[in-house]
């Protein structure tokens, strides 16, 4: 009765198995590659990186937008007026360091400064302000602009590594979740031929051809296949779980893998005839983000020492602004035969006596950018030894996977003269079983190295930067 009911149990899994296989419908990994980049959370914050480079950038433009103010003034005190001071000024700041500005002056009262008197009408200033010692070859305005350009690379370049590293793992998943599916379809056939051989033993019991312990060897082999595929039954679900956790839909919410949904396999068939050539492989890792990140930081430490260099030189600045009466507004700016006379002309100089500040300034900074171009150098060494050797690595899976897939074959032929003896009445169910189960696993070990060689592909595209 035992064994009775543990076959039912058996065909009832296989039932489950073969109906399964008529519903079930594949799930490739380049769909679960379209839905993770499309939807997963993590692409959503490499996206966001990049957007925070691109606003950088519009913020350090901000500093030569034109500039429109405008300020009222007005002092009485026991009726008096003392005075009365509108000015309304444009600026607009130039990319060579130069500010171009348009002022309106208009003051009234008696106790002005005699510096602000203008006339009744106002006064009216359209004038320029040029710098001819700091400032002249390179600005803060100019540095912030350079520098936020070589952050957006960065951000761009953070971004490409988040997204690597992220395809490196859902594919590294889903190999896995493909493995322990193609475990429980060799377990599963394991089990049928195990099933058709009880079967067929307990036959030759009951005609007296064979003695009762052989379908006791052969129930007992069948318990531990069935015992091995519930295992890795739950370990195929379990791997799914697994892989659920790269999967969004489109408003944000995670999505649970359909248990109708099944693996694409990676058998000699998926195995790509070549291998990557490695001058290729070199040429993509010229622009691995990890570098293209550390090229930025030197381009940044760079403006940074241009900038510490340009404060060694002396501050002169020069300004000068055409006057116009206010009812006439800028007449001066366009006819050239009232500008003498009607001018505003100044000068400022200052300079650090001894530079401390300045020359400790540009030091720091020219340390920081050798420091960046030595990292990058190593880190370059660094990527070009990871290829190699995962180069290699690739290369002997390869010859593994040839050899194991000629031991498939050979395990078969020895599998297939054991049972050509027990058909003749030599042999035993004992030798026969284990003839089985070295092919079973001899094609589990094949399948984990297949599955081992796109893992293998996988890491070398990601150390070469690329996905």
């Amino acid at each position: 009765m035992r064994k009775i009911v543990l076959l039912s149990f058996v065909f009832s899994f296989l039932t489950y198995l073969t109906q399964g296989q008529d519903t079930n419908r594949v799930f490739s990994l380049k769909d679960v590659y379209g839905l993770v980049l499309s939807n997963h959370p993590v692409v959503r914050q490499a996206d966001a990186v990049s957007s925070i480079g691109s606003l950088e950038l519009m913020v350090s433009r901000g500093a030569f937008d034109p500039q429109l103010k405008s300020a009222y003034d007005e002092k009485t005190f026991q009726g008096k007026d003392y005075w009365k001071v509108w000015q309304t000024s444009l600026r607009v700041p130039v990319w060579n360091g130069i500010d171009v500005k348009a002022d309106y002056l208009q003051t009234t009262g008696g106790q002005l400064d005699p510096m602000l008197y203008t006339p009744g009408n106002g006064l009216t200033f359209a004038g320029i302000s040029v710098p001819l010692g700091q400032g002249l070859l390179l600005d803060a305005r100019r540095a912030a602009v350079k520098q936020a350009g070589y952050m957006q690379s960065m951000m761009r370049a953070e971004r490409e590594a988040i997204l690597n590293k992220l395809i490196l793992q859902v594919n590294n998943d889903y190999l896995e979740w493909s493995l322990r599916y193609e475990y429980t379809l060799l377990l599963s056939e394991a089990i049928r031929l195990g099933t058709e051989r009880l079967q067929n033993i307990r036959y030759k019991v009951l005609l007296g051809e064979l003695p009762a312990i052989d379908s006791t060897e052969a129930l007992i082999e069948l318990q531990n296949r069935t015992v091995n595929f519930l295992q890795a039954q739950n370990d195929f679900r379990n791997a799914g779980l697994v892989l659920s956790n790269h999967l969004w839909n489109p408003d944000g919410d995670p999505v649970q893998l359909d248990t109708n949904l099944i693996p694409e396999l990676f058998g000699r068939n998926k195995i790509s005839d070549t291998i990557p050539d490695f001058d290729d492989l070199l040429q993509t890792a010229a622009q691995h983000p990890d570098l293209l990140q550390l090229e930025a930081k030197t381009g940044q430490a760079a403006i940074e020492r241009r900038w510490a260099s340009e404060k060694l030189r002396p501050k002169l600045n020069l300004e000068y602004n055409v006057l116009s009466s206010g009812d006439r507004p800028f007449r001066s700016v366009y006819d050239y035969n009232t500008w003498s006379g009607n001018q505003k002309v100044g000068i400022n100089f200052s300079m650090s006596l001894f530079l401390r500040e300045e020359r400790g300034k540009y030091g720091i900074a020219k340390l920081k950018q050798s420091r960046l171009e030595w990292e990058t150098d190593y880190r370059r060494r660094q990527l070009t030894t990871e290829l190699r050797t995962a180069y290699n690595e690739l290369g002997v899976i390869r010859q593994q996977c040839d050899i194991q897939e000629r031991q498939v074959r050979n395990t078969r032929v020895l599998l297939e003269g054991e049972t050509n003896r027990f058909n003749e009445g030599e042999g035993s169910v004992f030798f026969i079983n284990n003839r089985e189960n070295a092919l079973v696993n001899s094609r589990m070990k094949l399948a984990e190295m297949n599955v081992k060689y796109e893992k293998s592909k996988a890491k070398l595209r990601w150390i070469a930067g690329s996905r």
